[in-house]
């Protein structure tokens, strides 16, 4: 995706202490969902700190079988 940097970075979906209506991970704010596929979504995100906008996706790991799992990790 041109103009979106992907960090590497793995976020369990637990680790969500704030409301639905302003989700958050780490120091991004999640604003919205720009793809999916059959075990990952693409958020849109913005780092707090900077502004700068960022694709960050995230994983459900239970939907992974063992082999694509260590792929991941």
């Amino acid at each position: 995706m041109p103009g979106y940097r992907i960090p590497q970075i793995s976020i369990p979906l637990l680790l969500r202490s704030r409301p639905v209506e302003d989700p958050h991970v780490g120091k991004y704010k999640l604003l919205k969902t720009i793809g999916k596929g059959n075990f990952a979504k693409v958020k849109l995100a913005k780092h707090i700190p900077t502004g700068i906008e960022v694709a960050i996706k995230i994983i459900d790991k239970t939907a992974l079988n063992p082999s694509s799992l260590q792929k991941v990790f």
